[in-house]
């Protein structure tokens, strides 16, 4: 007679699935733009990011956001002038008489 005790196939599953996951992560990682992973799970970058490519990198994002906050800026600018003008549209002419 066989054991089909339920916690036995799922212990035994587990070892499995974690092979079958390494695998698929190291064979898919590169078609993905993973290069692998390290043991704690974190993503390890491939051999050719180096760390001249990762400060191009960090330089790219600090020009994007500092273009965010001057579109940022001048639209604030454009608001207050809208606001301004349709304030000053807004005032009744003066009287001279």
């Amino acid at each position: 007679m066989t054991d089909r005790n339920p916690s036995n196939a799922a212990s035994s599953a587990g070892p499995l699935r974690a092979r079958l996951g390494s695998r698929a992560r190291r064979l898919l990682g590169p078609t993905l733009g993973v290069f692998g992973f390290d043991s704690d799970g974190r993503r390890v970058p491939p051999p050719d990011e180096t760390e001249k490519g990762m400060e191009a990198r960090v330089r790219e994002a600090d020009e994007k956001d500092d273009r965010a906050r001057l579109a940022i800026a001048e639209a604030e600018i454009a608001t207050e002038r809208r606001e301004k003008q349709q304030e000053t549209e807004s005032r009744p002419a003066p009287h001279n008489g």
